[in-house]
């Protein structure tokens, strides 16, 4: 088992001897795109969605009148 000098943790050789060159250049690649991608804070992120949500006619956040749902209990159970 190697270490590395950054974090000094064992790395298993054989995991290491299975990521080529190229493997760890497309990781490398990833990891910058993602660096590069622009970050929105949550309370932005949770005011959109919000302001979203109460503006869309959805069943689940908004339920809809009884009288219209096709699926609501008619009536009670008779046998009760």
């Amino acid at each position: 088992m190697s270490k590395t000098a950054a974090d000094n943790q064992p790395i298993d050789d054989e995991i290491q001897e299975e990521m080529d060159k190229s493997d760890m250049q497309r990781s490398v690649d990833s990891l910058r795109s993602q660096l590069n991608i622009e970050r929105t804070p949550i309370s932005q992120s949770a005011t959109e969605l919000r302001r979203y949500t109460e503006t869309q006619e959805d069943p689940l956040v908004n339920p809809i009148d009884k009288k219209v749902n096709p699926w609501a209990e008619k009536s009670k159970c008779s046998v009760l």
